[in-house]
């Protein structure tokens, strides 16, 4: 969202990230994850950043949030699964 407070910030990221390469020089496969359009009331302030990155991984499964955006929400645990096979993908609100 071009009106969100973050926005600049995160579009600089996300070129540093798409122009950084490993150790070997290999470029990395960067997966980028849309955020909620919207989000529950119980978030809702002008400095909540809300997004779908600070996932968890743990043993056998994937921590993420779910914001109530039915569509963003699922689109998330889809892009989780498909990047993290025989994991299963935990979402919470």
């Amino acid at each position: 969202d071009p009106t969100s407070f973050d926005y600049a910030v995160t579009r600089r990221h996300l070129e540093i990230l798409r122009t950084a390469t490993d150790a070997k020089g290999r470029h990395l496969n960067v997966i980028t994850l849309e955020g909620p359009s919207t989000i529950r009331q119980s978030y809702a302030n002008s400095d909540f950043a809300a997004g779908y990155i600070n996932f968890y991984l743990c043993n056998d499964a994937v921590i993420a949030p779910e914001f109530g955006d039915k569509r963003t929400d699922r689109n998330t645990r889809d892009i989780l699964q498909e990047q993290f096979t025989g994991r299963e993908i935990i979402q919470l609100n």
